[in-house]
């Protein structure tokens, strides 16, 4: 996956998430490997303080965006779609740019 910083940072520029999205969010990013991650919601509860009903919306939310999606050969498991997660870098990129001219 790109460099684990910016990424978290690029998502976090937004603006259109809620703390309680980024923390998933970062928590997927800090456990994946090759782009899938896997990490029961019971854990991502455990491990963020959050409401069960808060995981499953952060998470539904990032399907729905086509940034994550469930493999479905794996209970638990989600996948980073690379073209999405590469379209939020160059979004933030491209903000830091702006902002520099």
């Amino acid at each position: 996956m790109t460099d684990l910083k910016l990424l978290k940072e690029a998502i976090k520029s937004l603006g259109r998430y809620s703390p309680n999205h980024i923390k998933v969010f970062c928590l997927l990013v800090d456990f994946a490997i090759d782009n899938k991650v896997f990490l029961p919601v019971t854990e991502i509860q455990e491990r963020t303080g959050m409401k069960r009903s808060s995981v499953y919306f952060a998470l539904n939310t990032f399907q729905k965006e086509g940034i994550i999606i469930k493999d479905q050969t794996e209970m638990g498991a989600f996948v980073f779609q690379q073209e999405k997660i590469d379209f939020l870098i160059s979004l933030y990129n491209k903000k830091l740019n702006s902002l520099n001219v």
